[in-house]
């Protein structure tokens, strides 16, 4: 794309092998969809509201699916902080 550019290293990480990873990105198990099993996450529980890529209802598993996620949850915290107020 960029043919004037020279590439002179190249970094990675062996996220399989990683100790504090336990292997690559989140993979649903069958039936996660179709059971409704995916909208676990997305109410809040008490007053703990979940985000991230693996709870994400769009582009699960993606960097895109935990930024959405957590504009999900921000706007519920604050709303139910709004509508909590005295």
């Amino acid at each position: 794309m960029l043919p004037e550019i020279e590439v002179i290293a190249v970094d990675t990480h062996d996220w399989n092998s990683d100790e504090f990873s336990d292997g690559t990105s989140m993979t649903a198990d069958p039936g996660w969809i179709s059971s409704g099993d995916c909208r676990a996450f997305a109410a809040p529980h008490g007053c703990v509201y979940f985000a991230g890529a693996d709870h994400s209802l769009q582009w699960t598993g993606w960097m895109e699916g935990a930024v959405r996620s957590g504009l999900v949850a921000a706007a519920r915290v604050h709303e139910d902080l709004a509508n909590a107020a005295p």
